[in-house]
């Protein structure tokens, strides 16, 4: 999903909510993304991940850091990654705010999870730019309408 978003649009900012292990952000870095953000409340996963970014010589331009997906969604990027509990992506979307992103791509729900968090992007003034489906897992990606 994110190399189809590089192939199309000029992408300079990247966040990535649950990162695990950073494999995410390095690539990101690797395709040319400038600032890229990774969270995780996890600290293993964080320890990980900078272990990761470190090995990769990629501090220069990937930050990890530590705590609550909710702390670090109101700050704009142009591309959101997240792979979060469904409730947590759910909870993020309503809140609001979430429409300073152009594009989302949501990861590690199932079907009829999907279908509910893309309704709520519809709502916030998206569209769907792209999905796989691997049963039981759906990943899809929502672009911002053009004003």
């Amino acid at each position: 999903a994110l190399g189809r978003i590089i192939r199309s649009h000029r992408v300079w900012s990247f966040l990535d909510l649950g990162t695990g292990s950073g494999i995410l952000e390095l690539a990101a870095a690797r395709m040319g993304i400038k600032h890229v953000l990774a969270v995780d409340r996890n600290h293993l996963a964080t320890h990980v991940a900078r272990k990761n970014v470190e090995a990769n010589s990629l501090s220069a331009v990937v930050r990890i850091e530590e705590g609550e997906a909710r702390l670090f969604v109101d700050r704009p990027f142009e591309v959101v990654a997240a792979n979060l509990p469904f409730t947590v992506l759910r909870d993020l979307i309503t809140r609001g705010g979430v429409n300073i992103h152009k594009f989302w791509i949501v990861s590690g729900i199932n079907a009829e999870q999907g279908h509910v968090l893309k309704e709520l992007f519809l709502e916030q003034r998206y569209e769907i730019f792209s999905e796989v489906a691997d049963h039981p897992w759906v990943t899809f990606t929502v672009v911002k309408r053009a004003s």
